[in-house]
């Protein structure tokens, strides 16, 4: 089965309401977030304190480690691509673009799960394997948006992607 154990959030999540009413009634497991351009930094953070499964990286860059994977996540493609070429991590993540791709340099991932909310390009989110150490693009099948010119977008902007453990032996 695809039991997914986490979920890492790769930023602009669009309001803290989405975190609140959303995801986390609807999700128990932990969940790595981090901020984006996008929606209101500080809302969300006082939101995410009230979850003790929640981690939030009001930093803009967030380090972790499941199963022994040493996980890098920011929102900007740049900040990435600098933790990727260190070498010192097995999975660095990140958003903004709405692009989804894997790059893999040896044993290590560089990835970019899109964006689930279908902005800009058909929606997408990743699973990452760490039993595996492979990512996955998973393709949604709603089409892509353009962003409302003039308008207030209000919409749920999302680059998410999902970490699966390994099972454990018994």
């Amino acid at each position: 089965t695809n039991e997914i154990n986490t979920i890492i959030h790769a930023g602009d999540l669009s309001a803290a309401s989405v975190l609140k009413n959303t995801i986390t009634p609807n999700y128990q497991g932990e969940i790595y977030i981090v901020c984006g351009n996008i929606g209101d930094k500080v809302s969300l953070k006082e939101v995410a304190a009230n979850y003790p499964n929640v981690h939030y990286f009001f930093s803009g860059e967030g380090k972790f480690t499941i199963d022994n994977k040493k996980i890098f996540l920011t929102h900007y493609p740049e900040i990435a691509e600098e933790a990727f070429s260190t070498g010192l991590y097995d999975l660095v993540i990140h958003g903004h673009t709405h692009k989804s791709y894997v790059e893999k340099r040896g044993n290590a991932v560089l990835l970019n799960p899109g964006t689930a909310g279908g902005l800009y390009n058909n929606p997408t989110f990743s699973v990452y394997d760490t039993a595996l150490g492979k990512g996955n693009i998973i393709k949604l099948k709603r089409k892509k948006r353009e962003f409302p010119r003039g308008r207030t977008f209000l919409g749920h902007l999302s680059t998410a992607i999902s970490v699966k453990k390994k099972k454990k032996k018994i």
